[in-house]
């Protein structure tokens, strides 16, 4: 479900961008990049790549060297040569918004930043949100979210819907 919403947020952006003035003045003065799917390849028939789990499968501080697996490299390399400020990963669990870091139970540099931010898209999308650590109840490693904010970009990653279940308008 996730990649659906991220294609439909697509549409919507491209429906709506001669009458929405927000939208053109977003769109004519911000580069945004979308990526729907990171590996083509395997997907739909399954998140795995060659039995990696991309979710799990970036460099982190200890292992920094790590070589990932070759979409995330992909992935990775865009990034670095495009250096975002801002990078959201669209998953599919249950209606929240995830903060760094992942892999650590101590709290980002730009915590308090994150929560005003993410108090206020709270609002807006009935979401919850929290720090990704807090989401498991223990760190996970490897995660995007820590990658892109430790290489200096505000991440998030958003959890639409319910676990599988097609999320409500």
């Amino acid at each position: 479900w996730s990649t659906a919403t991220v294609v439909a947020f697509m549409g919507c952006l491209l429906k709506n961008y001669e009458t929405d003035k927000e939208i053109q003045k977003t769109l004519n003065t911000k580069e945004i990049y979308i990526i729907p799917v990171v590996s083509p390849d395997s997907y739909p028939s399954s998140r795995y790549v060659d039995g990696i789990d991309p979710n799990r499968n970036f460099p982190r501080d200890e292992n920094s060297k790590k070589h990932s697996i070759k979409p995330l490299r992909d992935l990775q390399k865009l990034f670095l040569d495009i250096k975002p400020k801002v990078a959201i990963s669209g998953h599919t669990f249950g209606r929240s918004f995830l903060y760094p870091y992942a892999d650590t139970n101590e709290v980002c540099e730009n915590d308090e930043e994150y929560k005003a931010i993410l108090k206020k898209m709270q609002e807006l999308s009935g979401y919850s949100f929290l720090k990704t650590s807090k989401n498991y109840g223990y760190p996970i490693y490897g995660t995007e979210i820590d990658w892109y904010y430790r290489n200096g970009c505000f991440s998030l990653v958003v959890e639409f819907g319910t676990h599988q279940i097609k999320p409500t308008l």
